[in-house]
């Protein structure tokens, strides 16, 4: 079920980053993301965001982050991976990887460990 949310999720982000990520300037961070359904993780939901880079950063212009993220149940608390930082078109080829779901399949584990004790 989750790997099915995972996979759901990265298509969406696929088509967010087609049609509303420009290749080049600034832009406001996108979401895409899911509600938990694994009750054993203290995660409310899991969400893919693509950001610009803070100011200062080289080629920030062009260049993509993407973040995995999750928080908290009945918290503020929010952890986060970036998991890659490059152009529209290798964040998309990355995505579009068959072995991408299961990466971030294993990443969940790690940002449920994160957020155990806050």
């Amino acid at each position: 079920m989750m790997e099915d949310l995972i996979k759901d999720m990265i298509q969406r982000m696929c088509h967010t980053i087609e049609t509303s990520v420009p290749t080049n300037g600034d832009f406001e961070p996108f979401r895409e993301g899911f509600e938990n359904p694994d009750i054993s993780l203290v995660v409310n939901r899991f969400w893919l965001e693509v950001m610009q880079p803070p100011e200062g950063i080289k080629d920030r212009a062009w260049v993509r982050g993407l973040k995995f993220m999750a928080d908290k149940v009945d918290s503020d608390a929010v952890a986060e991976i970036l998991i890659e930082a490059d152009t529209n078109d290798v964040l998309l080829q990355k995505l579009r990887d068959p072995e991408y779901p299961s990466k971030l399949l294993r990443l969940t584990t790690k940002l449920a460990y994160h957020l155990r004790d806050l």
